[in-house]
């Protein structure tokens, strides 16, 4: 799913900005034997590597070591919207969770538009990767 709309690199680069430590995503870190740690996602590029798939085949056999990296994908959307400023990615967000299916079910869906967002800011900034303060 691409979000497709057209962007300029001041857009681009805005969207892509690294947040004030006071204005970050909070991820949840869940490990089955170490419980749970607060991660702090500044930018839409770390929000998206922050979650990783895992099919249920392969959560069966990860068990005890299994990692899941947990976002409210409704704070997430509201995030994007308000902080970062994309209120198109937001509404793309929107049509993803509306979908009402359970986290790990959404997750492949979300990183796909977080990806496609994420290729449309670098082909608007001239297929370079923003820098990062």
């Amino acid at each position: 799913m691409s979000v497709a709309t057209a962007l300029s690199a001041e857009d681009a680069l805005r969207f892509t900005r690294t947040v004030e430590p006071d204005r970050v995503m909070i991820g949840v870190r869940m490990l089955p034997m170490a419980g749970n740690t607060l991660v702090d996602l500044g930018c839409l590029a770390e929000v998206r590597d922050f979650l990783v798939i895992v099919t249920p085949e392969e959560a069966a056999q990860l068990s005890m070591r299994q990692r899941i990296n947990y976002l409210d994908f409704r704070v997430l959307a509201s995030w994007v919207r308000e902080i970062i400023g994309d209120a198109d990615l937001a509404d793309a967000l929107d049509e993803v969770i509306a979908t009402d299916r359970v986290f790990g079910r959404l997750v492949p869906d979300i990183r796909r538009v977080l990806d496609g967002r994420l290729e449309e800011y670098r082909e608007a900034l001239g297929g370079s990767e923003p820098d990062v303060e």
